[in-house]
């Protein structure tokens, strides 16, 4: 069988998505309490990103 690159990913998008609806299904949160979590998470990407570039 030959094998392709949509071979490969399929099962990793597959575990992305489970990964992704899993939060919400454990501990339900309001919709506004969802947005300021997305939020703080991104906002602390950010300043990791911006700390690497820094002492790049």
């Amino acid at each position: 069988m030959e094998h392709t690159l949509e071979m490969t990913l399929d099962p990793i998008w597959d575990t992305v998505d489970r990964l992704h609806v899993w939060p919400d299904q454990e501990c339900p949160r309001s919709a506004e309490q969802e947005t300021l979590v997305r939020l703080l998470k991104l906002t602390e990407e950010v300043g990791q990103v911006a700390r690497m570039a820094r002492s790049a």
